[in-house]
């Protein structure tokens, strides 16, 4: 027997024998079936489904541990679980803790309170937003009031774009701070910008520079005339893991405060070199060290 309780109450099935087979919450449905016709007990009937949700209109659907298999599958309705814990609108956008903004048409978007994650149905465009939503008209707006930021990855290339504070709902005005194409060109259009610049390392006598040394960007060199070695590439790409395997450089300075004659000098290993190493007393020189294969580097003065 396929039992339907469409009443607004839980209601009991008992055998004939008085004895509770189940309890079935209103809304919900369940199938009951004899495996023992002489029985009067519960252990005569076997019970499948039991508080399964069934078709209902206003009201509501209660069930303790509902189970299916398969494919769950429904209409385009709102589903709201757990007060916003988990909301899914009409258009198919889904608010994790919040109820997501209305979204333009064609639009996938995953909302939260802090973030959103978006892209086109029509283009391979990925976004990953703090306090950003897009409305039908296509125009960026604020999720609540404060300051906005915007990541996008497309055609192999990533942007970094943020916008300084407004209120709920106005129109975001997004300025492009960062931009790496497919061809790894960076471009950065706002100007001046800060660059990590550690303490110079300084020289004062023959010496060869560690991996550490050269990377600080700036060499001071003192006293009167000697030579400084660079490291060998297998020093560098130790330095540097991960980095690609050419056709990157590493640039510094060398700025000779010495009385005397300062000579940088490749490494024995992996290293050589084009352009004069010389840097006259009371001079500087600029240096780019190109990494054309592993363990590989050319040294250039600029």
């Amino acid at each position: 027997w396929m039992i339907v309780n469409n009443s607004s109450a839980s209601i009991t099935v008992q055998s004939s024998g008085s004895n509770t087979i189940v309890t079935l919450p209103a809304g919900t449905a369940t199938l009951i079936t004899c495996i023992a016709i002489t029985g009067t007990t519960k252990a005569s009937w076997s019970v499948s489904n039991a508080g399964t949700a069934v078709n209902q209109s206003g009201g509501t659907v209660s069930a303790t541990d509902m189970a299916y298999s398969g494919t769950f599958t429904g209409g385009t309705d709102v589903v709201n679980i757990g007060s916003n814990q988990f909301y899914k609108d009409a258009a198919g956008n889904v608010g994790i803790g919040v109820v997501p903004n209305a979204w333009g048409s064609g639009l996938q978007a995953i909302q939260s309170k802090y973030y959103s994650l978006w892209n086109h149905a029509s283009n391979n465009v990925a976004q990953f937003s703090n306090n950003v939503w897009v409305d039908s008209g296509g125009v960026y707006r604020y999720v609540a009031n404060g300051q906005a930021s915007l990541i996008q990855l497309y055609n192999g290339g990533f942007s970094l774009s943020s916008a300084e504070t407004g209120n709920a709902n106005d129109a975001v005005s997004l300025n492009l701070a960062f931009y790496i194409d497919s061809a790894k060109c960076v471009y950065i259009p706002k100007a001046p910008f800060w660059q990590y610049a550690p303490a110079p390392t300084s020289k004062s006598t023959t010496a060869t520079l560690t991996a550490a040394e050269l990377k600080t960007g700036i060499i001071n060199t003192t006293g009167t005339s000697y030579t400084v070695t660079l490291p060998t590439g297998t020093d560098l790409d130790t330095a540097f893991p991960g980095v690609p395997s050419a056709d990157i450089a590493l640039k510094f300075t060398v700025i000779n405060t010495a009385s005397g004659t300062v000579t940088i000098a490749v490494g024995v290993s992996g290293m050589t070199s084009l352009g004069t190493l010389t840097v006259a007393t009371a001079t500087s020189a600029n240096f780019s060290l190109r990494r054309t294969a592993a363990n590989t580097y050319v040294l250039y003065r600029v």
